[in-house]
């Protein structure tokens, strides 16, 4: 990463808006809505694989709902928290953890499965704070990404930059240079663990870098 992106909004949108826009030429955005359900129920990464959450990002992100395939009770809670995003449902109580991550029983999965749950979680959750508009969530979010780059190292087990924009947001605005710098960071090296395998980000990490983008504008306002 550039040092001129560092702490610098406006860059890091033009930046990561110029990363995705060649991955992303196939995505059918604006296609009519049943081109866009098929998408989202064939998609597959350039390695084949299909990970729960991503049917109910691409929904957020395509503007479509399709059914979900099971039980909220049986999801993990990123997937859980992206089903809430993508219809518009509201948080259910008790669902994240009142301290540090949002997982409220981490000790139970493995270190690296715990940190791909906690960042798509993260993502998710800023998500649905900035649509709610409640700075209460908001900082329990901040909160979160905090104790993240505290106790968890960036992911490099996916290479996938979930909660980039909360990281971000964090390092703009905590009053603690230590702590904004460390955020600003952990950003950076998301973003580097995305580009690794192709020099570039693969599809799905561009859909949440172009998401990314969205946020860092929305947050802006």
């Amino acid at each position: 990463m550039a040092p001129s992106l560092t702490h610098d909004r406006s860059r890091w949108i033009k930046h990561l808006e110029a990363l995705t826009r060649p991955v992303l030429k196939g995505v059918p955005f604006e296609a009519p809505p049943a081109v866009r359900a098929e998408y989202i129920e064939t998609f597959r990464d350039e390695f084949g694989n299909r990970r729960a959450s991503d049917r109910p990002f691409l929904c957020h992100m395509l503007g479509v709902t399709v059914p979900m395939e099971r039980d909220s009770e049986a999801m993990g809670l990123d997937e859980r928290l992206w089903w809430c995003v993508a219809r518009c449902e509201p948080l259910p109580a008790g669902l994240i953890a009142p301290i540090d991550g949002l997982l409220p029983d981490p000790d139970s999965l493995a270190i690296e499965y715990r940190t791909m749950v906690e960042l798509g979680a993260l993502h998710a959750f800023w998500a649905l704070s900035m649509r709610d508009g409640g700075m209460s969530l908001r900082q329990r979010a901040l909160d979160a990404a905090r104790w993240h780059i505290q106790e968890l190292q960036p992911d490099n087990a996916i290479n996938r930059p979930w909660g980039l924009p909360v990281f971000l947001q964090l390092s703009f605005c905590d009053t603690d240079e230590s702590v904004a710098q460390t955020a600003q960071l952990h950003a950076q090296t998301l973003l580097h663990n995305a580009c690794i395998n192709f020099g570039k980000p693969d599809l799905l990490s561009a859909m949440i870098l172009h998401n990314a983008a969205q946020m860092l504008e929305a947050s802006a306002q």
